[in-house]
């Protein structure tokens, strides 16, 4: 007879799928104490449709501990199942790692066969956490209600509740409990009442952990009667929260509903405040800690977990591929997991089982249609299968990745994005900093040291993002105001580097584990040292092609520091957003930046006039301006790029906007040499607002600027210089006909007509103050005025300027004539750009807005589609970059879409440029741009030479390169091509 099976050899067996990670107990736990950490089946999130049968029982069938524990099932109210491990009786835990074998049967049938681990140590690692936990709650002011109560005030709302059944006054919810009733109270009253009642409750957490009468060393009955007061707060709170299809059910505001932690973040945190006395108050057997525990399950599962029914389906393109839906980001992929975070943070905490996952919801899991028949999850690679396991997925998929437009992430540029329901934002502040460096990182630090904590690659991830991106957008500590979102505004942008970025470096450093290893760890510490210490410097040209932005700038390795930028939108891309109404509604509206010190926009922007921002072409209105994101209008046009070869670059747009405060449009070219920014403009038109009263000119703003030295100019290349005096009041209106210059602080400002044409020089009061209320320095504003009706022809409806930095006033007569001597300019509405020539060679840049041929200094290039060209000459041949500005952009496809996208056309995208210069024929590979830097099959420039001229064709990214760029082609599409070509 052949031997028996040793039980350990049997096989696992998974009819029924339990969770059963990790349990853990405190050594020298006696008789009767309870593991932490229960079997689960997962089959309890359905226990409502599908109830359990009373026949299930756990069992151990083997056992390395001696017989220390004991194993039992217990069903809570709703019937859930769970596996309870307990000290055995006449047993003490003994310290060490223990193996089970356990079976679930049905009578005589195995169902579920597996091992269930079990630590004894001196402390478990719920206790780890919680402590970490309570003070990472008390760091987070949402998790408290940003509330802080006096011992009067928290004694008159453990009245209030004590007398109102848990409930606070005047809140109509508390007698809701339909959705009839919800909706009677009304969207707008509802949602505030529910977030007013959560705050108060997470207030009276707060003063449960603070409060000198209430706190951890007042008196236990005043403690006791607070912590009922808030059980029963939390019993009314969810049994009159209108929970069932929450995401759905449109009784509070839809930004409410899909932000959720506005309700969920005081409820965890007053909880976690309270909950080792909680714990204290179920052994004892109190019956409203029971039911509190019972409600928070019930909320938090639920709450922090809903979905809108079309963010769960794989049509929504901001988190899904449709057609590779294993490839998608998955829900939530956005800025606000960073606050999603907090809640889910504090669940484990709540949930005291490693094993209960952090939701039962149906969307999360594999069996999920359709995502199942695609082999994957709403979230790729992951289902819930226990809270603390659940919460480092979360950690360890921080960082996304955006494969289109209209998806929030990293972009591969290296841009960060959030807002993305119309056009692509640019959120280097608000949200995509603190989603990259934020709460993230620091609820990643309460699982360093655990089973759980997380993997070196979230950390990679973040230190990537940092270093390809902050150390080109800060100079001299101030970040570029126009890609921090909705921080534009704010006076912390002007410390941007040893504040936010240094201080972000920090929490990385300070969540890591045992272990962690930062590959780049040495560059963030270098990086946070030369933030903190005033030293970073950092030279090239970098063109964020997904949205529309360039920086060039100068420092370091014995170059004069200087910094320039342009920030263009599209029909893909918009300006940075504003809370206020008053500044950013010309965000994005080609803002062309010039500094030297660096603090030229710092304290500058509480006196401006934000309807006349650097670089921006419009109407000088008087009137308060709108919010850019009331109407949702924005530029209707696809032609937009920026191009670099990592040290000079070029930018265009074909500047409109739908938005009817807006008055004008144009063609509008910036071009980044050495020591030079060229801008030019035409086609500068008035498109509405004919009509109305106390019209404006439509004007192009050189620079608004903080006032620091007394202004210099000359008119017309001839006579003296005249000379402003610092803070001077002054509204003057200049007509020249001839090459004129400006002087402010270091800069200077050429500008060279067409015809006679009106310069404005405004300063002091005469600067229209768009927030009056704020305190700012004195500014001056230097524009073109194109008149009140500019008809696009002329010179009125044209400009030619350029920035000069690091100069001083006795200097400009000489800028000029350089600029004079080498500088060839062309400006029509098929072409911008210009030939540059000194001793060091040649550069030619050029934007056409349609196909067709130039000659500019004697060199002739020709494009057979809208192009921007950039030629260097180099040592012993030429640096070609190439750009599509339209993005391959299916313009009729576009229209007929119901939703913002960008949809490429389907043949493939070539440019084809033709140049009079001799080149070497061949076939020229050339690399990505932005923090991923490699060769991609079939992405190359051919080159065919003919005589004196030679014919580039250079295969840009499309959809036919889909699978090759990680389905990323519709954000590769735009991205520059550089080559280097010897000369033939």
């Amino acid at each position: 007879m052949p031997a028996a099976t040793p039980i350990a050899a049997l096989p696992d067996i998974d009819t029924e799928k339990v969770f059963s990670g990790y349990f853990d107990i405190a050594s020298d736990s006696g008789p009767g104490s309870e593991v932490i950490g229960r079997i689960n089946l997962e089959r309890n999130r359905n226990v409502a449709n599908s109830p359990i049968p009373g026949d299930y029982e756990f069992v151990i069938i083997e056992d390395d501990s001696g017989g220390m524990f004991d194993l039992r099932a217990e069903r809570d109210g709703d019937g859930r199942l769970f596996g309870v491990f307990s000290i055995a009786e006449g047993k003490t835990a003994g310290t060490g790692d223990y193996s089970l074998r356990i079976e679930l049967r049905q009578s005589a049938t195995v169902l579920a066969r597996f091992t269930a681990p079990v630590t004894v140590a001196r402390q478990t690692q719920w206790d780890t956490y919680y402590d970490r936990a309570v003070e990472f709650v008390g760091n987070q002011g949402r998790l408290t209600g940003r509330q802080s109560y006096r011992d009067s005030e928290v004694a008159a709302l453990i009245a209030e509740i004590e007398a109102n059944d848990g409930a606070f006054e005047g809140m109509r919810f508390y007698g809701a409990t339909t959705l009839t009733e919800w909706e009677a109270i009304g969207t707008n009253k509802l949602g505030r009442d529910l977030q007013d009642a959560a705050n108060r409750i997470g207030g009276l957490g707060r003063a449960y952990s603070e409060s000198r009468k209430y706190g951890p060393s007042g008196q236990d009955a005043d403690r006791e009667r607070l912590r009922n007061a808030i059980y029963l707060a939390l019993i009314a709170y969810v049994d009159h929260f209108p929970l069932d299809d929450f995401a759905n059910s449109g009784v509070v505001p839809y930004g409410d509903r899909t932000h959720q932690w506005l309700y969920s973040d005081p409820i965890s945190g007053a909880a976690v405040l309270i909950y080792r006395d909680l714990l204290a108050d179920l052994h004892d057997g109190v019956q409203p800690a029971r039911d509190a525990k019972e409600r928070l399950f019930r909320l938090l599962q639920h709450v922090n977990f809903d979905l809108p029914d079309g963010w769960r389906m794989p049509t929504d393109v901001r988190y899904y591929l449709p057609d590779q839906l294993a490839e998608s980001s998955g829900a939530w992929a956005d800025a606000n997991r960073h606050h999603r975070m907090r809640s889910w943070a504090a669940m484990p905490v709540l949930w005291y089982d490693y094993n209960r996952p952090l939701t039962e919801l149906p969307w999360w899991y594999g069996d999920y249609e359709p995502f199942a028949s695609e082999d994957t999850s709403i979230l790729p690679k992951w289902e819930p299968s226990g809270s603390f396991a659940d919460l480092r997925v979360w950690l360890e998929t921080n960082a996304r990745y955006a494969a289109r437009y209209g998806q929030s992430g990293i972009s591969p540029d290296g841009s960060i994005s959030h807002h993305v329901g119309r056009r692509q934002d640019l959120a280097f502040g608000a949200y995509g900093f603190p989603w990259m460096t934020g709460t993230t990182f620091e609820a990643a630090s309460l699982l360093a040291g655990t089973p759980w904590q997380v993997s070196d690659t979230a950390y990679n991830q973040a230190a990537d993002f940092l270093l390809f991106a902050y150390p080109r957008l800060i100079y001299k500590d101030a970040i570029d105001f126009q890609v921090i979102g909705r921080g534009h505004y704010q006076q912390s942008a002007a410390t941007y580097g040893s504040g936010n970025l240094a201080g972000g470096i920090e929490t990385l450093f300070d969540a890591r584990g045992v272990g962690t290893a930062i590959a780049r760890e040495r560059e963030l510490s270098a990086l946070r040292a030369s933030m903190v210490n005033g030293t970073h410097e950092q030279s090239g040209t970098t063109a964020f092609w997904v949205n529309d932005y360039l920086v060039h700038r100068r420092g370091g390795a014995g170059e004069t520091p200087y910094f320039t930028s342009v920030k263009m939108q599209s029909a893909r891309t918009r300006g940075a957003e504003s809370f206020s109404s008053n500044q950013g509604f010309h965000n994005g509206s080609g803002v062309l930046l010039v500094k030297v010190d660096g603090d030229e926009y710092n304290d500058s922007r509480q006196s401006w006039d934000w309807h006349a921002l650097p670089g921006v072409t419009e109407e000088m209105r008087t009137d308060p301006l709108p919010r850019q994101s009331d109407a949702n209008e924005f530029n209707p046009n696809h032609f937009a790029g920026v191009a670099s070869n990592g040290h000079y670059g070029l930018a265009a747009f074909r500047y409109a906007s739908d938005n009817r405060y807006t008055s004008a449009s144009a063609n509008k070219g910036c071009f980044f040499t050495e020591g030079y920014v060229l801008a030019l403009g035409n086609s500068v038109k008035r498109e509405r607002n004919t009509n109305r009263d106390h019209r404006g000119s439509i004007v192009t703003t050189l620079d608004q600027a903080a006032w620091d030295t007394d202004i210099t100019y000359r008119l017309n290349g001839a006579g003296r210089d005249s000379v402003i005096r610092k803070g001077r009041d002054i509204d003057e209106s200049l007509s020249i006909t001839g090459n004129s210059w400006f002087h402010q602080d270091r800069i200077g400002y050429v500008i060279l007509p067409a015809g006679k044409i009106d310069v404005l020089l405004r300063g002091g009061e005469s600067v229209l103050d768009s927030n009056p209320e704020d305190s700012g320095p004195d500014v001056f504003h230097l524009a073109i005025d194109h008149g009140i009706r500019p008809d696009g022809e002329g010179a009125a409806s044209q400009y030619v300027y350029l920035l000069v930095p690091n100069v001083s006033a006795a200097d400009m007569p000489a800028v000029v004539n350089r600029i004079e001597q080498q500088f060839e300019i062309v400006n029509t509405s098929a072409v911008q750009g210009h030939r540059y020539a000194d001793g060091a060679g040649m550069l030619m840049q050029l934007a056409f807005y349609e196909a067709g041929e130039v000659t500019v200094g004697g060199m002739a290039v020709a494009v057979d589609k809208p192009a921007l060209v950039q030629l260097q000459q180099t040592g012993d041949g030429w640096n070609v970059a190439v750009q599509d500005p339209m993005h391959h952009a299916d313009e009729a496809a576009i229209a007929a879409s119901e939703q913002f996208q960008h949809i490429l056309l389907s043949g493939p995208n070539r440019i084809t440029v033709e140049v009079s210069l001799p080149l070497r024929a061949g076939t020229y590979r050339y690399e990505t741009q932005g923090p991923d830097v490699r060769f991609v099959d079939g992405q190359t420039a051919s080159v065919v030479s003919n005589g004196g001229t030679s014919t580039l064709t250079f295969e840009l990214p499309d959809s036919l390169d889909a699978a090759a760029y990680g389905y990323k082609e519709e954000l590769y599409a735009g991205m520059p091509a550089v080559v280097d070509v010897p000369s033939a």
